[in-house]
């Protein structure tokens, strides 16, 4: 028997061959990898959005350290003129007292510009949910305890966030056999 027969075959009588399964799992092959391209996109697009939102948010707050400090050196400029005029003033009286307090004074002027703080924000994250295949004669054929035995090492990841971005909770199960992790079918929640 050649190479090619024994993938060819055709059942007695029935027309069907072995390459009839063969383009069945090509076909559901390429549907997998659509759906893995298609998954990786919407990741990729969560991504660069949640980056976009981060990078807008930092440039608003920036613009207002910014603004603060102009206003603040506005307002030093503004001191520093009035405390001249008045230390000049002291100065003709000689008066060294008021002279000294009035220096102090401007010592004690500078403080800090701005204080940042941190909150936590509610952000959206995609969490991938392994599915299992459904309509498998693999699962029919297998009794429940295997299966539920299967279900506990399956690779699962999720990403979720409740407070700033050193708190993240991440959780990343990689104890499955890459064949069973493979089969499974993946869905995308967003939180």
């Amino acid at each position: 028997m050649s190479l090619f027969s024994a993938f060819y075959t055709s059942s007695v009588g029935s027309g069907v061959t072995t390459s009839n399964i063969y383009d069945i799992f090509r076909s559901h092959w390429s549907s997998l990898y659509k759906q893995r391209e298609k998954a990786e996109q919407e990741i990729d697009e969560w991504k660069i959005a949640l980056i976009n939102e981060i990078n807008d948010y930092a440039r608003r707050q920036k613009d207002l350290v910014q603004k603060t400090y102009y206003d603040q050196q506005k307002y030093f400029d503004t001191q520093r003129e009035e405390f001249v005029e008045t230390f000049l003033i002291y100065e003709r009286k000689r008066d060294t007292e008021e002279m000294n307090r009035l220096v102090e004074k401007c010592k004690n002027m500078a403080g800090e510009l701005v204080k940042l703080s941190f909150q936590s924000k509610d952000t959206q994250f995609i969490v991938v949910t392994l599915l299992e295949p459904s309509g498998s004669m693999y699962n029919e054929d297998r009794n429940q305890s295997e299966i539920a035995n299967d279900n506990k090492q399956n690779l699962s990841i999720q990403t979720t966030e409740v407070g700033p971005l050193s708190t993240r909770d991440s959780t990343y199960n990689s104890e499955s056999d890459s064949t069973l992790a493979a089969s499974n079918r993946i869905k995308f929640v967003h939180h």
